[in-house]
Parts: structure tokens; C-alpha cells; sequence
């Protein structure tokens, strides 16, 4: 024993640290259950398509996979649960092989799949997983329509109708009380936000459309040739509104597309620099190319929520060793996958059955009890997510370098917000 502290040790002796804490920190059964009679259990993680836009994801996804799968099957040792599981992964090399693939588990009598990352790959599928009673756990899509209560369809991250409530509590904690919205598709979560932010004593007060119109398409990604926009118009919205109330109190809303093109055109319009801008969807996606704007981005702030993962000693486990094979954090995608496969599996535990027909009832009640690298994992009456914590995240002058930074964070839980820099 008096080895156990050298170096040469220390591997072995975190990995029965880490399962050691998984293990307790599931829902342990009060007896051993045999489920022999199930046959194994496949369970199918299906990879995202790749290209120049959409870097290689299959090594990450599949390391994701084979650690669920470790500890899962840790567990079912530990609490003498009799259950053959076996994850599958399968790779996906073009945006068009994502419903080949699906097909390909279900003539390999796969039911149960965990993936479809973006709304493109979710589309091409639903339809037919729906039909031939497949059950699914999406990692990433967020369009807030298209799905029945009494589907198989479960997806672990919050559609943007659920992000209404955190942003617009977050406006108005920093006292935004005029928002202008403008989109090149106002969807139905402009509603929904509008009734969210009333509630808490602000209000959209204007909505401008504009059109992006795009050229050829590479590697997936269409080319902008144009964007009709009027900013003219919008610019003079906001110098209206700040005749009666401080710029402070006045924000605009982006919903859509072509983010850092607009805002390479706001250099002509100061009063639209005055105010604080908002993206709905999210601003890493365009990390890069808005840094590269300096003075515009930095003026507006660009505040946007983005989905974070648990604060728990799981979490940190898991993505500790996550990063030391790819020397990144793990993003909430790529953890759904870990707590997709857990929810499966738990479900066909506490139901008997890995039948489509029986787990339907069966995932949203262990969801609303899993805890996981995303935290509590509750879904809504559409199978949808709708709890998470966010960070804020936004664009500052660090050093007279435009970067991109965190300015706080948002508590489900207990609906707070906690900020780490002044916005103004």
C-alpha cells in the first residue's frame, strides 16, 4: 500500500475515484434487478456531418460515447443490475448520409439513438425515426416547432422559445426597458419574448425585417452576395426613443443571420452604437470574424446567453479528461451525448423494456430526476428541455484588443443573475 501515492499510480487511482462518485451519484435501485431477458441493448451515436464550417467531430463523439458507456456499465456492476448495454457509434461524412444512417440502425435492429446536433440534421430524420417507432435523444437542435406531445423526440437542449424568459430577465436586470428587434425571420419566439419581458417592465417597442440574399454555396455554407437592410430607418428609431429615455434603458434585438456583415455597416450610424445590442442565437459562432470588427462590436457589447455545463463534481470529472485527450472543454452538444446515453439507459432500467412504446412515459420522469454534466435534465410536455443555466457572454476592449468575454452568468434554479463586469 505504501506505493499507492507514487506517480505511476495516479491514472488508476482517479479512474476508481471518478466511478466511485458516479455510482453514488445515480439513482441506486433498493435491489438488483435482472434484465437479462432484454438481450443487449443497443444504443446508436450517430456522428455530425463535416465540412470546412462544420469541423471533424467524430473523434470527440465517440470519445463522449465509449466514457457514457464506461461508466454506465460501471454502474449496472456496482448495483448488480444484470443489463447488456452495447453503444454504437456511427460516423457521418456528408450532410445528406444523416437519414442513411438512421436507416442503417434500424435494419441493424437499432432503436435508440442518440444525435442529431442542428436543426438540418434533426429535419432529415424525424420523419422517418418517427414512423418506424424510433426513440431518440437529440443533442443540439433548437427550432421550436414541429414536435406532438405523445412523440419519441426528446431533446436535451432548450429550444429558443425557452430562452426567452433568462433573456429577457437578463435585459431588464440591466435596465433595458426599449428593445428593437430585427431578424430575417421573425418566428414565434418574438411573441413569446414579448410576453416574457412585459411581464418584467420592458417591451419591444419596434420590429425591423431584413432580407439576406445569398449566392453560391461552399462546403455546406451559402455565400452572402447581399443584405437589404434599412439602418437608415432603424438609426432613426433609436435617436427617437432617446429623447425620452436614456440609451442605456434602449437595446437591439438580433434574431437571424449575417451578424458580422450588419454590424460591419453600423460604423456610419452612431446613435445604433449607443445603444446595447443582444444576439438571440448566440455570437461564437461568429467569434472570429467579430473580434476582427474592433471598435463597432466592442461600442455595442453584443450580449448573448450561452448554455453551460454543470457546476459539479461529475462535470468537472468528466471534462477534466475530455480535455486532456483534445485540450478543450467539452461543449453542451457533446455532453448531451454522455447524458443522452445515461437517460436511455436508466429509462429501460426503471421501465423493463427498451421498447419505444413503453420508454415514451418513462424518459421524461428519469430526466426530471438525472442529474448530469448539464445539470438537471427536466424536459417540458413536448419532451423538449427547458431547464439550464447560462453564462453571458459579450464583446469588450481587453488591452485594445476587441475580445470576446464572459460578463456573467444565469441560475435556473433560483433565477439569478450574477455579474461579474459592469455592462456600461
Amino acid at each position: 500500500m505504501e506505493n499507492w501515492g507514487n506517480k505511476d499510480n495516479l491514472p488508476f487511482i482517479v479512474v476508481i475515484l471518478l466511478v466511485a462518485f458516479i455510482v453514488f451519484s445515480r439513482p441506486v435501485e433498493e435491489q438488483a434487478e435482472d434484465l437479462s431477458e432484454l438481450g443487449t441493448v443497443k444504443i446508436a451515436v450517430i456522428d455530425k456531418y463535416n465540412s470546412r464550417f462544420f469541423p471533424e467531430t467524430k473523434e470527440f463523439y465517440n470519445f463522449i460515447a465509449d466514457m457514457a458507456e464506461r461508466d454506465v456499465k460501471q454502474y449496472l456492476n456496482e448495483t448488480g443490475t444484470t443489463l447488456d448495454i452495447d453503444v454504437i457509434f456511427y460516423p457521418v461524412e456528408g450532410v445528406h448520409e444523416t437519414l442513411e444512417t438512421v436507416m442503417k440502425c434500424k435494419n441493424e435492429g437499432i432503436d435508440l439513438i442518440v444525435g442529431m446536433p442542428d436543426n438540418l440534421a434533426l429535419d432529415q430524420s424525424l420523419s422517418y425515426m418517427l414512423n418506424t417507432n424510433m426513440t431518440f435523444m437529440c443533442i443540439g437542435a433548437t427550432q421550436p416547432f414541429g414536435f406532438n406531445i405523445d412523440d419519441s423526440c426528446f431533446r436535451l437542449i432548450p429550444t429558443y422559445a425557452h430562452k426567452t424568459g433568462p433573456l429577457a430577465q437578463t435585459m431588464t436586470d440591466i435596465g433595458i426597458r426599449k428593445v428593437i428587434v430585427i431578424g430575417d425571420s421573425f418566428e414565434r419566439v418574438v411573441d413569446q419574448f414579448q410576453e416574457k419581458i412585459l411581464d418584467m417592465g420592458g417591451e419591444i417597442v419596434d420590429e425591423y425585417e431584413y432580407r439576406v440574399e445569398y449566392g453560391e454555396t461552399v462546403d455546406y455554407e451559402p455565400v452572402i452576395e447581399s443584405i437589404n437592410i434599412n439602418l437608415t430607418e432603424i438609426a432613426e428609431t433609436v435617436k427617437n426613443y432617446t429623447k425620452t429615455h436614456p440609451s442605456e434603458e434602449i437595446a437591439i434585438l438580433h434574431c437571424g443571420g449575417a451578424l458580422p456583415e450588419i454590424m460591419s455597416l453600423t460604423q456610419d450610424y452612431p446613435e445604433l452604437l449607443n445603444v446595447t445590442w443582444f444576439s438571440y442565437g448566440g455570437t461564437d459562432y461568429y467569434k472570429e470574424s467579430l473580434e476582427s470588427l474592433n471598435g463597432p462590436i466592442s461600442d455595442v457589447k453584443m450580449l448573448s446567453l450561452v448554455e453551460q455545463l454543470a457546476d459539479s463534481q461529475l462535470a468537472e470529472s468528466i471534462n477534466d479528461e475530455f480535455r486532456d485527450e483534445f485540450g478543450r472543454d467539452m461543449t453542451i452538444v457533446e455532453a448531451n451525448i454522455y447524458d443522452g446515453i445515461w437517460i436511455l439507459v436508466l429509462s429501460v432500467i426503471e421501465e423493463a423494456s427498451a421498447e419505444t412504446v413503453d420508454l415514451k412515459e418513462r424518459i421524461p420522469m428519469v430526466a426530471a430526476e438525472y442529474v448530469g454534466l448539464t445539470g438537471r435534465c427536466e424536459l417540458d410536455e413536448f419532451g423538449d428541455r427547458q431547464s439550464f443555466d447560462y453564462t453571458i457572454w459579450g464583446y469588450a476592449d481587453i488591452l485594445e484588443e476587441t475580445k470576446y468575454t464572459q460578463y456573467g452568468s444565469y441560475d435556473y434554479e433560483t433565477e439569478e443573475i450574477n455579474w461579474i463586469q459592469p455592462i456600461n
